[in-house]
């Protein structure tokens, strides 16, 4: 039987030991800044969200650009004002075909920003996220992704903030996509008719669907139609 020396002995030694060492500061490392480590980990699994809807395939992806103002005919567009050029909203385009992953995605990023409005303004969080989900063509209108702004909101008299220019027409450019959500609200509570819908606490989202159209809140052919079939096909209801 081969006879073990107690050099090589010695080595094994002082390599476990040294292993042993490693594992008991890894240990005591974890143990002091675990709460760092989870937000880390956490963090990291939220971001991962927006991440992969912002790198998914652009199929469904609207071609709608920025331009310069060019004149190019005249056409009725949101809240009344009109459209023009090269790249310009245009009055009952049809919704384009959206992947449902695509629409997945942007329905769980601002599930629950819808539902804070809700919380907040007494819109419908389904009735507020279906007008996102139709105005901003789940998100992949260029004037979501280059200003976000989901609601399709023009700037109107009062509006001093950035603005971006489509055709003629300007809209409202935001910081952040909540910002969009939180402007819309404010405008949308401030008008009659969502008062007397908020005031009477109407809940049914198809309601509040028909008055968006209704009211011009929405430049989509059939808006009201789209928007109860969103809500209907991934049960935004509830989120009510």
């Amino acid at each position: 039987m081969k006879q073990i020396s107690t050099k090589s002995l010695f080595i094994n030694w002082l390599l476990r030991s040294r292993l042993y060492h490693k594992r008991l500061i890894m240990l005591q490392f974890v143990k002091k800044y675990w709460f760092y480590i989870g937000l880390s980990v956490l963090a990291i699994i939220y971001f991962r969200k927006d991440l992969i809807g912002f790198v998914s395939p652009g199929a469904g992806k609207s071609t709608e650009k920025y331009t310069t103002a060019e004149k190019d005919g005249e056409g009725q567009s949101l809240f009344g004002l009109t459209s023009t050029g090269a790249g310009s909203l245009t009055a009952n385009a049809p919704l384009p075909e959206i992947p449902e992953e695509t629409a997945k995605v942007f329905l769980r990023r601002f599930a629950k920003v819808a539902q804070g409005e809700n919380k907040k303004y007494g819109i419908p969080a389904s009735a507020l996220l279906a007008l996102a989900y139709v105005n901003s063509h789940s998100g992949t209108r260029g004037l979501a992704e280059e200003a976000n702004n989901f609601l399709a909101l023009s700037c109107g008299e009062n509006w001093d903030g950035p603005s971006a220019e489509i055709g003629e027409q300007c809209f409202r450019r935001y910081e952040t996509a909540w910002m969009s959500f939180r402007d819309g609200s404010e405008q949308l509570s401030a008008t009659r008719w969502a008062q007397k819908l908020i005031k009477e606490k109407v809940k049914d989202p198809g309601v509040w669907a028909d008055a968006f159209e209704e009211h011009n809140y929405t430049d989509i052919k059939n808006a009201g139609k789209e928007m109860k079939k969103v809500i209907k096909s991934f049960r935004l209801f509830e989120l009510d």
